[in-house]
């Protein structure tokens, strides 16, 4: 397929909620939005566009060879930006748009030409992109996201969960897959026409799509075609999430530019099930943080000792009270703590003694985390836990949401101290 065919898009959000500030985040000393569109323009694209709701983003571009449509702020997702900036752009019905997401700085030229190349030959609404999961820790990261296809090739399911589920196997040990490469993740690329992307940004949530938090299902629930080809090149994860950046940011960029990345710190909160203190607590330091001058220094995730909620969202009472004081921490999900996030963060802060306890447990040789209680790290009292308020009613998590909020206030004091 050759430049004139396709355009590509990429939806940039300042305000992403599991990544604040992402776009403008530096990887080698430049923005992360300005590596991802260089990734479009070296595709061949006849034009590359990105749809910003942020000024900020239209400047760290300029000069970069693509073209900034400005759109609104309140977009549900980023499928409804690129609608905009179809209209924006004033796209006939026909034009082929590739939706490369904001955060893929990775993403292979030759990747982003096949979705486009994909759409076309398929005949499908939808194209999009795998690659084969090789390990089991990644098929049961409900961040990484499966997919199953049908003979044809087509899409038939994308779920958080470990899918197809290898049941004989599995019985047995669960620590390592088993023989015959049956599972993919889904590369969170896209292409469509765009007659079609403004039909879908029309068509409301489907009902799996709001189980799943997969935006993808809404076109499938509606009878519509996806077309799913393997990659022809490695597609490096993306790096939606604090854990994810960190991880990419070192494993996917060339030694020499490492060196130039300014580290921030990374914080781990961690509690029983990951579904009710820990989320709460990420999404008030996130909140708090971004509003100080630590905005853009500090990456904050969550995490549960037990297995009980993988893959779960937050408790529907934690996710209300968040909402009430104007956090949103609805589409985080829980994940189990592993020894491996002693290598990954640079604090582990635990809602209680319990949870300190096993975090030490699993503490390798070598590890690079320190842990703390998280109210007595910042400062709220010798020996302090947070209680569970899981099986309490509204006015436990009123409790814990106001120990959190002056916990946070004192993180923001420890770092400010700390980072001068």
């Amino acid at each position: 397929m050759t430049g004139q065919d396709f355009v590509v898009a990429i939806p940039a959000r300042h305000d992403a909620s599991r990544l604040p500030g992402k776009p403008l985040r530096l990887l080698a000393g430049e923005p992360l939005v300005l590596h991802v569109a260089r990734r479009a323009l070296a595709a061949g694209a006849r034009e590359v566009w990105v749809a910003a709701d942020d000024e900020r983003i239209a400047a760290a571009l300029d000069g970069a060879g693509v073209q900034v449509a400005m759109t609104a702020r309140d977009h549900a997702s980023g499928t409804d930006r690129l609608a905009e900036c179809a209209r924006i752009a004033g796209w006939d019905d026909d034009t082929i748009v590739v939706n490369l997401q904001g955060d893929e700085p990775f993403a292979p030229a030759a990747g982003i030409r096949a979705v486009a190349t994909l759409l076309r030959d398929s005949g499908a609404e939808m194209a999009t992109l795998a690659t084969p999961i090789e390990a089991a820790d990644s098929l049961f990261d409900p961040n990484t996201v499966k997919l199953v296809r049908a003979g044809n090739g087509d899409a038939l399911y994308f779920s958080r969960a470990p899918l197809p589920w290898p049941r004989d196997a599995f019985q047995h040990d669960r620590s390592v897959l088993p023989g015959g490469g049956h599972w993919l993740r889904h590369i969170g690329i896209y292409g469509y026409r765009a007659g079609f992307l403004k039909r879908f940004a029309t068509m409301p949530p489907g009902r799996l799509e709001q189980v799943e938090s997969l935006e993808q299902l809404r076109a499938l629930e509606a009878g519509f075609r996806i077309a799913v080809a393997i990659t022809p090149e490695p597609f490096p994860p993306g790096v939606d999430t604090p854990r994810t950046w960190h991880g990419q940011k070192h494993d996917c960029m060339p030694r020499k530019s490492r060196r130039l990345v300014a580290e921030p710190v990374r914080l781990l909160v961690v509690c029983l099930g990951n579904i009710c203190r820990s989320p709460m607590a990420e999404g008030v330091l996130r909140a708090r943080i971004a509003a100080s001058p630590l905005a853009g220094r500090v990456e904050i995730d969550s995490a549960g000792t037990g297995d009980w909620h993988v893959g779960e969202p937050p408790d529907r009472r934690a996710v209300a009270k968040a909402r009430e004081h104007g956090i949103d921490i609805g589409d985080l999900r829980a994940r189990q703590f592993s020894p491996a996030d002693h290598q990954r963060f640079d604090w582990l802060l635990c809602a209680d003694r319990s949870n300190l306890r096993d975090v030490r447990a699993m503490s390798p040789d070598g590890a690079r985390a320190r842990s703390a209680l998280l109210l007595e790290w910042a400062g709220q009292g010798v020996d302090a836990d947070i209680p569970d308020p899981y099986t309490g009613g509204a006015s436990h998590f009123e409790e814990v949401f106001q120990l959190l909020d002056r916990a946070a206030a004192g993180v923001i004091e420890r770092l400010q101290g700390e980072l001068r």
